[in-house]
């Protein structure tokens, strides 16, 4: 997702790396991120689910990092502020695994 994509390359920035979406740049982060929402049948509470998988390469395509985080939480009623609390967190800890990896490539 957009929102995911904004956060993570936030956080990337804040850790001193040269981040931009889009356009020539010395590494590529491609991968996908997706949501499910759905009710619990035993519980009957609405539940949210956040997948996302990402690979950091080089412009030459030697693979950098990869990354595969899933996080899931009870909604209540408000099932898109709960997402994007997800969103927060996983961008929190993908940030932190691509940038070690960065760093033990380098």
């Amino acid at each position: 997702s957009g929102a995911f994509a904004a956060g993570l390359a936030d956080r990337l920035r804040r850790a001193g790396l040269n981040v931009q979406l889009g356009g020539k740049a010395d590494y590529l982060l491609s991968g996908s991120v997706t949501s499910e929402s759905g009710i619990n049948r035993l519980l009957r509470l609405n539940e949210v689910s956040l997948t996302a998988a990402l690979y950091l390469s080089s412009a030459s395509g030697k693979a950098v990092s990869e990354v595969v985080s899933r996080e899931d939480s009870f909604a209540g009623n408000d099932v898109s502020s709960v997402m994007v609390d997800l969103m927060r967190r996983q961008a929190d800890s993908v940030a932190a695994k691509i940038y070690t990896d960065f760093c033990r490539a380098a």
